[in-house]
């Protein structure tokens, strides 16, 4: 992601408008997590027995960033509900 940072440079700069704070690395970790999750889920071979630790926590970081998504639109005043609710511009 560091490679193509390009690519994320503009959203970063939209979330540093609500989230001063936010430091590039903290947003490539979370991007970084957030695929790893991804990975693990979109591939049925992949994906961790949903009695394990490793789908609680995957399940955790997915809840956290549904609410992240959520502050982040209203701050913005956006609507990226995470109720799968597709936004059309």
């Amino acid at each position: 992601m560091e490679k193509n940072w390009a690519l994320f440079e503009d959203d970063y700069a939209r979330l540093r408008t609500a989230v001063p704070n936010l430091q590039k690395k903290q947003f490539l970790e979370l991007l970084h997590r957030v695929n790893e999750v991804r990975n693990r889920h979109s591939h049925p071979v992949r994906a961790p027995d949903p009695e394990s630790d490793q789908y609680s926590s995957d399940l955790q970081v997915a809840r956290t960033l549904e609410t992240v998504v959520d502050f982040l639109a209203a701050e913005l005043g956006t609507d990226q509900g995470g109720s799968g609710d597709v936004h059309q511009e």
